[in-house]
């Protein structure tokens, strides 16, 4: 999308950031949230706070990380079909190459949500250069799922590697779908992120036409080197919410609450014969329980009938 070939009245313009955007549209509805004192706009504004960028320059085909560099960006993934055991050779070996290499660093990164809601999600990272801890942190990221926070775990550790200048990033960790994600601009969840992991390894392998960068997949299950460390460091830190404060909220933590919401009131309204009806099979699962709906892998009553769609 190009703004400028917009038209000055275009109701686009009012959402795309800039300096002189919303100024170029002369007629913008009375309703419209600038209208509004700062007491009603904090009121009616949405508590969620992810930003995303409309129209990023990293996002034209052509110009994407992947396209420029990706011959340079290497992904190892652990597939079902290798064994555990087989995993962690090949993770030592990884491991033991990328230290061989001068000049290279060593990234574990992972992340955790707590089950309640007194304390903020974490994201946390440790980078190690020459076989020393040269840095590590667990940061506070608010309200959010865990693959949110596995992403702002990867950003904030290949932002660190990259300011130490090293020939070669490796960086370990247990959902590759991240790392995947993490070097792609386009619109989605979390594409904040994204746009500055690409940012920083755009100017980075830019530099020097020798540098890369590996993604290794591993399992949290194995308790592996620097993964590990990273889990543990991010499960320990505790960070509670500041009160007046707003949290930082992701699209993701709200879909998931909006979702949860909506399969909360179908069990209390399915619970009724009136709404359910006298000839709906009741199915339990492995704890006796009544099935609750859900909206991931068909739900919880398709797998029980092999997911026959007929039925």
């Amino acid at each position: 999308m190009r703004v400028v070939t917009l038209s000055p009245t275009h109701p686009i313009r009012t959402l795309v950031p800039g300096k002189g955007l919303l100024e170029e549209t002369p007629l913008r509805h009375r309703f419209h949230v600038t209208h509004f004192e700062d007491e009603v706009r904090d009121k009616i504004k949405s508590s969620f706070t992810e930003r995303f960028h409309a129209d990023s320059e990293l996002a034209r085909p052509g110009h994407r990380l992947m396209d420029v560099y990706g011959h340079r960006i290497k992904f190892y993934e652990a597939s079902k079909v290798i064994k555990d055991n087989e995993l962690v050779n090949r993770l030592n070996r990884l491991h033991f190459a990328a230290e061989m290499v001068p000049n290279s660093v060593i990234v574990g990164v992972d992340g955790a949500v707590p089950k309640g809601n007194r304390t903020q999600a974490v994201a946390a990272a440790i980078v190690r250069k020459g076989g020393q801890p040269y840095y590590e942190e667990a940061v506070p990221f608010g309200k959010a799922t865990s693959t949110d926070v596995e992403l702002r775990a990867i950003v904030i550790g290949l932002q660190k590697a990259v300011s130490y200048n090293p020939s070669l990033i490796t960086l370990f960790t247990d959902s590759l779908s991240m790392a995947r994600l993490s070097v792609d601009p386009s619109h989605h969840p979390g594409q904040f992120d994204s746009h500055l992991v690409c940012v920083n390894l755009s100017r980075w392998l830019a530099d020097d036409p020798r540098r890369e960068v590996a993604f290794v997949h591993t399992r949290s299950h194995l308790k592996w080197g620097i993964h590990h460390e990273a889990h543990t460091l991010a499960k320990r830190a505790s960070f509670p919410f500041n009160p007046g404060i707003p949290p930082r909220v992701t699209f993701n933590f709200m879909r998931r609450k909006a979702t949860e919401a909506c399969k909360d009131e179908w069990q209390r309204l399915f619970s009724s014969a009136d709404y359910r009806g006298h000839h709906f099979l009741r199915l339990c699962d492995s704890t006796d329980k009544p099935a609750r709906p859900s909206y991931v892998g068909g739900g919880p009553w398709l797998p029980f009938f092999g997911d026959h769609p007929s039925f």
